[in-house]
């Protein structure tokens, strides 16, 4: 598997969800460039999640609550480069 996530963590005022992404089969520089698409596309996620998942629909009221922002950090390996998209309360 190339990616998957690893880690879910409250740092600060976010919610993170860390990914660990095989740099060997997935380009950094592309999920850096397509930051506003990912975003889209993970708001969209987050959204349909809402309709079915209870419990995370009150993790995510909570977030928007305690104003705490949805960060999803792709973390590259072996460079341990970090790309992160964040989703702010007032989008979800």
């Amino acid at each position: 598997m190339s990616s998957q996530c690893r880690k879910i963590a409250l740092d600060g005022n976010a919610l993170v969800y860390e990914i660990k992404c095989n740099e060997h089969f997935i380009d950094m520089d592309l999920i850096e460039q397509s930051k506003r698409r990912t975003q889209a596309e993970l708001l969209a996620q987050l959204k349909s999640e809402l309709k079915t998942n209870k419990d995370f629909a009150s993790l995510l009221d909570y977030c928007k609550e305690k104003d705490i922002n949805v960060v999803y950090r792709y973390k590259g390996a072996p460079q341990r480069r970090a790309v992160d998209i964040v989703i702010s309360p007032n989008e979800i």
